[in-house]
């Protein structure tokens, strides 16, 4: 994709991540990278291309970072989440981009990202919980763990990261984790759901 000596893109995982190549303070990053004024868009065409979203949306300012969902094949799943520099832009973008959008002829939905950045686990009924903890460490990062025990070798893990990218990879990577095991172990496969909270 073309967008611009501004920005690069890649893409992993199911989304088409499109990123500023300026240069921001530590400070600003770590701000944007915890999910600040990010918004979430929604009812965007299947056929409707990232280029097409970040041509509209830099009308407010400058992008820190666009995460366009793709499916499978490639095509868009209907939703992205972007993020502006400046706080003030993505204000501005949160009461005006929905309209800009119907004038350039997309019907696509404009809101604050709810930023969900926990994953809860349960049906872990094999391990102690120092173990589920060391196990996920070995895994991915995350900012924290929280045990909840309703009876004996009963618990519900809420792991938390630094933002929503960030489970959404530690979700794929557990379930990835859980289905090579289950291929690979002798025993009956033990059920273990991750879910988002």
């Amino acid at each position: 994709m073309e967008t611009g000596q501004s920005y690069k893109t890649t893409q992993s995982h199911g989304t088409i991540l499109v990123e500023t190549c300026k240069t921001l303070d530590e400070y600003r990053i770590n701000s944007l990278r915890s999910g600040e004024g990010e918004l979430f868009l929604k009812g965007i065409h299947s056929l409707c291309t990232p280029e097409k979203i970040m041509e509209v949306a830099t009308h407010f300012g400058e992008i820190f970072q666009m995460r366009y969902k793709i499916d499978y094949y490639g095509r868009g799943r209907g939703f992205a989440y972007l993020q502006y520099i400046d706080i003030t832009s993505s204000a501005l973008a949160l009461n005006s981009l929905s309209n800009r959008f119907l004038q350039n002829g997309l019907n696509v939905t404009v809101r604050v990202s709810k930023n969900i950045r926990e994953l809860s686990l349960h049906g872990i009924n094999t391990l102690a919980p120092q173990e589920v903890y060391q196990q996920l460490q070995k895994l991915f990062e995350f900012e924290k763990l929280t045990i909840y025990g309703y009876s004996p070798d009963c618990y519900q893990y809420n792991i938390r990261f630094e933002n929503n990218a960030a489970a959404c990879l530690a979700h794929l990577s557990l379930r990835t984790h859980i289905a090579t095991d289950a291929a690979s172990a002798s025993a009956p496969r033990r059920y273990v759901a991750a879910s988002f909270s």
